[in-house]
């Protein structure tokens, strides 16, 4: 479903009365049951932890405008700088495709303005280790220049220098859940359930100055 905006196949699947359960994902949530993490939540933590750190200037490198989860972790954001006083800056949040290129593209545009942020959020740890490289290929310093969190915390976020600050996306859990959610649907369960488990966020050195 990744890059889903057409949803016809998965209501004929519903139709048919064949299971379906959305893992990360919310496509049709009156007719299917899903197991997301706290994207919102979390991408509030994140903007929380960053002027806590004394950053002043904070970006956020989201992915594609139609995932339910860029845009979840997007409101979180702005959440976040709401909470703090801080006004949305649009040159600060940029979209990208969620690969190295398209992040390294987003983060060379981010520090080619007149005054780029100080700290960067990437919508995932793939996004965030681009952005530190295409950060210290421009001879500045993680994170005394600018901080960075990712979103996942995969095993890499623990062996960049500097390790990588991360929230811990609850992927064992989200499927463990998800399958029970099928099973319940085999069983005659019906009704569809929206389950959302939270994250935490994993402070490291990349934005800790």
């Amino acid at each position: 479903s990744y890059q889903t905006e057409d949803y016809s196949h998965f209501e004929e699947l519903v139709r048919k009365g064949i299971p379906v359960v959305f893992f990360d994902r919310i496509c049709l949530p009156d007719r299917a049951s899903s197991v997301v993490a706290d994207n919102r939540e979390a991408a509030r933590k994140i903007t929380n932890h960053f002027v806590s750190s004394g950053y002043k200037k904070i970006a956020y490198i989201a992915g594609p405008a139609y995932l339910n989860i860029s845009a979840d972790r997007e409101q979180g954001y702005l959440d976040g700088l709401k909470e703090n006083g801080f006004e949305l800056n649009p040159d600060y949040l940029l979209h990208c495709e969620m690969n190295p290129r398209s992040a390294t593209e987003a983060t060379s545009r981010l520090l080619a303005l007149p005054h780029p942020p100080d700290a960067i959020f990437g919508i995932n740890d793939t996004v965030a280790f681009a952005a530190m490289k295409e950060i210290r290929r421009q001879g500045l310093r993680i994170p005394e220049d600018i901080g960075i969190v990712g979103f996942t915390d995969d095993y890499h976020a623990t062996v960049v220098h500097p390790p990588l600050s991360s929230v811990t996306h609850p992927t064992y859990e989200m499927g463990e859940t998800a399958a029970k959610l099928f099973f319940e649907s085999l069983e005659g369960e019906n009704a569809p359930k929206q389950v959302e488990l939270l994250t935490k966020l994993v402070i490291r050195e990349s934005s800790t100055p």
